[in-house]
């Protein structure tokens, strides 16, 4: 299918394989309706971006969407048995839609690396963190992306910037 951005980048993907795999097992587990929900979107609103180094992403651009990516990248770590990472950019320059954040996954379990402080969260202090690649800085979601190869800052502008 063809890729048609619906919106600003939501959430991204990176996985430790090439961008043809990646496309694969993404296809793979889409086609599984019991793995994934599928809107059978046309085009779609999703496409993968080849990494410079060893990883590639999947972007998703559907407003809205935060959350979705989350049984993927669970389902991905264990087809890989590898660590995979989702980057959230749902409130980035707007903490009114969400806080940016960055998890990692592995063999479908969920670590929280890092999460945008919210000025809601008077007294509740820093939510529980767990290290992110050793050397790769984990408190901003493009700033971490673009330390594993990807350059993803491109698709946090509106389509029509494209």
């Amino acid at each position: 299918m063809k890729f048609r951005a619906e919106g600003r980048i939501e959430w991204a993907i990176l996985a430790a394989t090439s961008a043809k795999r990646l496309e694969a097992l993404v296809t793979e587990l889409e086609a599984n309706p019991f793995a994934l929900d599928d809107d059978d979107k046309d085009p779609q609103s999703w496409t993968i971006v080849p990494g410079k180094k060893k990883y590639a992403a999947m972007i998703e651009t559907a407003p809205g969407s935060t959350g979705t990516e989350r049984d993927l990248a669970a389902a991905l770590s264990k087809k890989l048995r590898s660590t995979v990472y989702t980057v959230g950019f749902a409130g980035y320059d707007d903490p009114d839609h969400g806080l940016p954040y960055i998890e990692r996954y592995d063999d479908g379990k969920t670590a929280l690396i890092w999460m945008a402080p919210s000025d809601d969260d008077d007294g509740l202090g820093e939510p529980k963190t767990v290290a992110g690649p050793e050397g790769v800085p984990c408190d901003d979601p493009f700033d971490f992306a673009e330390a594993l190869g990807c350059s993803l800052r491109t698709y946090f502008r509106y389509p029509s910037q494209h």
